[in-house]
């Protein structure tokens, strides 16, 4: 089965006349968006009956599937949605070695049925299962990054929603190094270096020795500063390292610089973010706010 076989997001035609229904991932009403869920699931059904690549339509209805369960509030009927995803990758693989992107997409419905279990024993053998899908689909592709992205962002999303301080570190341990496996390959990759250091940043607030996080905050400016030589004037996530060091002088360049750019966050963000809390009661920062906010523009 090819990748290209399984690239079936959310408004793309079907090879085999069905069609995973765009409108019902755009629509806000929850009526509408049943029923174009149901037509999928039908077209899905018939399509498999006719199906010259089963695998691929299986696939297809399993990504439908975890888009679904993403859209539901009710936790049981969004683990019913992915449980049943679960199973169609699952019989997926029986009649065909699944590519990458598969394996990609099986993973993170995995890890988003991890998210909504109750128990912490199923919970953790989902997530298992999920990197284990990650791992495989890096080994499938060794020369894309896609899988160790995705892979990095669940363990950072895992590691930001854990209780357990050295568990939390542990995970943001393992995601870094899955971080730097990502950019040996992809090393232009801009959206991937923001996000180690976001990641970088959150381990650095969870950790109480100063040293520690010092060191934590060194390598993330570092990344951050390889960005930038992408992106010269995306400096917020220097204001950021900045004002967690107490440089409250270095943070207002930053974010002024990003200012004169047009590249700074909202102001609502901008007040909201605990990142920059240490300058948050400067008179200079509040003047920056003030100068972003809508009304200051009439």
């Amino acid at each position: 089965m090819s990748d290209e076989s399984v690239r079936l997001a959310p408004g793309s035609a079907s090879p085999f006349g069905g069609h995973v229904t765009g409108a019902a991932v755009q629509t806000r009403d929850r009526e509408d968006a049943e029923r174009l869920w149901q037509a999928d699931d039908q077209r899905f059904a018939r399509d498999l009956r006719v199906a010259p690549d089963a695998a691929a339509v299986l696939v297809a209805w399993a990504q439908a599937l975890a888009a679904r369960a993403a859209r539901v509030a009710d936790a049981a009927v969004a683990r019913r949605f992915l449980h049943e995803a679960d199973v169609k990758f699952a019989v997926a693989r029986n009649l065909a070695a699944p590519g990458a992107d598969a394996l990609v997409a099986w993973g993170a419905a995995l890890a988003a049925l991890a998210r909504r279990v109750e128990q912490t024993v199923e919970a953790e053998r989902l997530w298992s299962l999920a990197a284990e899908r990650f791992s495989t689909a890096a080994r499938v592709q060794p020369d894309r990054s896609v899988a160790l992205l995705a892979w990095a962002g669940e363990l950072v999303a895992r590691a930001e929603r854990s209780a357990d301080p050295a568990d939390a570190a542990r995970l943001f341990a393992e995601a870094d190094a899955v971080f730097a496996r990502a950019l040996r390959i992809a090393t232009g990759d801009y959206d991937a270096l923001c996000d180690r250091a976001a990641a970088l940043i959150a381990w650095a607030h969870l950790s109480d020795d100063v040293d520690e996080s010092d060191a934590l905050l060194d390598r993330a400016e570092e990344v951050a500063r390889t960005a930038l030589r992408i992106a010269p004037n995306e400096t917020y996530t220097l204001a950021c390292i900045a004002a967690l060091r107490g440089h409250s002088e270095d943070c207002r360049a930053a974010l002024e610089g990003a200012e004169a750019a047009a590249t700074l966050p909202p102001p609502e963000h901008l007040a909201a973010d605990e990142d920059l809390a240490a300058v948050r009661g400067e008179a200079w920062f509040q003047e920056l706010l003030a100068r972003r906010r809508p009304e200051a523009a009439h």
